[in-house]
């Protein structure tokens, strides 16, 4: 939904409304090492300018809740199939992506933010012997849904360190990342450990 016209800030141009306000993004991620892991995709992003390092994300489809969003996404964008009890909701407030052009001024509307974590050595493996720079899924290959235009452009699927993908050039990512930390912050004060003793950071 575009609309055209005066805004309430005293000037004219185009406000965009997604259903629901916006779509759905999922965190990837593994703690291992005392290192803390983010799963990235390779994509090829022609409006980025090419090949770029980005989170598992998109808008909804018709009848879908933001959580089925992301649930999707992760299934269609890396061939994982994530159970809904591992999926953690990041943040109580949905996010808006660009508040000059988008209109996400509905109640619950925005951009939602979840997490999944994956385990080391079970689920995922280091990709050098002594020295760990990546982690990959244990089938070290992706699988992304055929005939999903978006899916077809990803080349890969790989655990990046956190500061890694903090400095994407992408902002969901670096709203991903910065999200993921506060909640293993906040998840870690509930257990009686203080930040000091979180080791990942």
């Amino acid at each position: 939904e575009f609309q055209y016209g005066m805004r309430s800030e005293g000037y004219d141009g185009v406000l965009k409304h997604e259903p629901s306000g916006g779509g759905s993004v999922i965190v990837p991620y593994v703690i291992a090492n005392y290192t803390l892991w983010i799963g990235l995709l390779e994509q090829e992003r022609k409006t980025q300018g090419g090949k770029v390092l980005n989170l598992p994300r998109g808008y909804l489809d018709p009848g879908e809740e933001h959580f089925e969003t992301a649930q999707r996404e992760m299934r269609e964008e890396t061939g994982i199939e994530v159970v809904r009890s591992r999926i953690k909701e990041l943040g109580e407030w949905p996010s808006n992506p660009n508040s000059a052009d988008y209109d996400t001024s509905r109640e619950g509307e925005g951009v939602h933010f979840y997490a999944v974590e994956f385990l080391a050595p079970e689920e995922v493996w280091g990709t050098s012997y002594n020295y760990v720079d990546t982690y990959v899924f244990r089938k070290n290959a992706i699988h992304p849904k055929e005939g999903n235009a978006v899916a077809e452009r990803i080349f890969s699927c790989k655990f990046y360190t956190w500061k890694t993908a903090a400095s994407s050039p992408d902002q969901f990512t670096n709203a991903g990342v910065a999200r993921l930390l506060e909640k293993l912050t906040s998840w870690d004060r509930e257990k009686g450990k203080t930040e000091v003793e979180i080791k990942i950071l």
